[in-house]
């Protein structure tokens, strides 16, 4: 049965979020045990603002499925935009256990570090989430760390090299990808 809900999931990457929720939910009931559909159920209404219900379910994907660091990521994620922030902490630095130096999570920690003003290990962070994402997320913090650090030809680098205006890349995800290319 779970199967047959499948095809209608696709359609929320071209906007049909209400039905993929409905997709989703009707998935949980069919497969309750799978948590591939709690995870992209959560990322649908995590985008729509209902952060409360996004963490519960993020938090049973988690559990049940401890080695999958992109729920682990979005978890932390929705935790600092819930203002958790030492939950979100704890998840991040769970992930780093799991894969050390994840870009995303390190991204993650640095925004802690950066709201303590803790600019110095902002830094550290930043520039290895740049190094290991090879440029894909954390530049445009880093250039705000560099210029409170008083860093500016650091920042001016960067600025440089590439127009920054807070372009963010989701984490890598496997369960969602394979839903997309399904059919």
């Amino acid at each position: 049965p779970a199967e047959q809900y499948a095809v209608s999931t696709g359609n929320h990457p071209n906007g049909f979020t209400d039905e993929a929720c409905v997709c989703y939910q009707g998935l949980l009931l069919a497969d309750p045990k799978n948590p591939r559909w709690a995870h992209c159920l959560a990322i649908i209404i995590s985008g729509v603002g209902r952060l409360d219900e996004a963490i519960e379910l993020w938090r049973f994907v988690t559990a049940t499925d401890s080695q999958y660091v992109p729920a682990q990521v979005r978890l932390g994620d929705a935790l600092l935009k819930a203002n958790r922030v030492d939950e979100a902490v704890t998840v991040y630095n769970a992930v780093c256990l799991l894969n050390r130096n994840n870009p995303y999570a390190l991204v993650g920690l640095a925004r802690v570090d950066m709201a303590n003003a803790q600019w110095v290990r902002a830094r550290e962070r930043l520039e290895l989430a740049v190094q290991e994402s090879h440029a894909a997320i954390g530049e445009d913090l880093l250039v705000t760390v560099y210029e409170k650090l008083g860093m500016q030809q650091n920042a001016r680098a960067i600025v440089g090299r590439r127009k920054v205006a807070g372009t963010f890349f989701d984490p890598p995800d496997p369960w969602v990808d394979e839903i997309f290319f399904i059919f």
